[in-house]
């Protein structure tokens, strides 16, 4: 199962992808683009939204793993950041520079959708919550350890235990706590954070300390907790009036009485 320590995840022939969308130079879709909105070195309106890793997770990840470098480094001063929507945009601390354009100029960059590194945690976690606790480090280690050249002596630090934190910003002490972790890192802005609070049942803050959500996206006026109804997507009265093999009782999307 070949893995790449891949730099930029934008490249369809890569060994390590799995699904994903090759996009040729003449049906390059400029603005609709994803990378329009990701790349923050892309000329576009949509990149002035520069996607920030927060600094509480940066800084979780070791200075041994390489996957640093899919983000600018902290403590660039303010008056050398670029200009958002230009070549220079990227220049900010904690930018994402991981999901862009292979040619920015002219807006090259296949989409990918499934990575083995993706199948690898997935297994990983699977195993753990089957108490097969060998088997999850063997699969976590295939990420790990193509990332991080000390990835033995961390995983080492972690207890055989299915249970993980509940807060999102906790401390890392459980083997599941560091997969969950690996995945965070690993498929960051690739797999949407929210799917998996939603299937662990767990909330978040928008306000913790490391935060990158900026003040105006802090106001309690959604509920983030676990099993918040915000998150769900409810089937329409409709789809049930016009089927009556659908019952609004037991059919609806779950945990909508939260």
């Amino acid at each position: 199962m070949p893995f790449e320590n891949t730099r930029y995840i934008n490249n369809n022939g890569a060994a390590n992808v799995m699904w994903g969308l090759g996009i040729q130079t003449d049906q390059a879709i400029g603005s609709w683009d994803i990378y329009a909105h990701m790349d923050a070195d892309s000329e576009s309106t949509y990149s002035q939204a520069r996607h920030l890793i927060s600094s509480w997770l940066y800084e979780r990840i070791p200075a041994t793993d390489e996957r640093r470098a899919w983000w600018t480094a902290p403590g660039i001063p303010e008056d050398e950041w670029g200009v958002p929507g230009t070549t220079e945009g990227s220049h900010k601390p904690l930018v994402q520079t991981k999901l862009v354009y292979s040619n920015v100029s002219a807006s090259e960059g296949d989409h990918i959708l499934m990575r083995k590194e993706e199948v690898a945690l997935m297994a990983a976690e699977a195993a753990c919550h089957l108490e097969q606790f060998t088997k999850a480090r063997d699969y976590v280690s295939m990420v790990g350890e193509m990332r991080d050249s000390n990835y033995a002596t961390r995983l080492a630090g972690f207890t055989n235990s299915k249970e993980y934190n509940e807060s999102t910003t906790a401390n890392l002490t459980t083997l599941m706590d560091e997969i969950l972790f690996q995945r965070r890192v690993e498929l960051w802005s690739e797999i949407p954070r929210l799917h998996d609070l939603q299937r662990l049942g767990l909330g978040f803050t928008r306000g913790f300390d490391g935060t990158n959500h900026p003040s105006s996206a802090r106001v309690a006026n959604v509920n983030t907790n676990p099993a918040s109804p915000a998150f769900i997507l409810w089937i329409p009265q409709a789809e049930f009036d016009g089927n009556e093999n659908m019952d609004a009782a037991t059919d609806q999307n779950p945990r909508q009485d939260s």
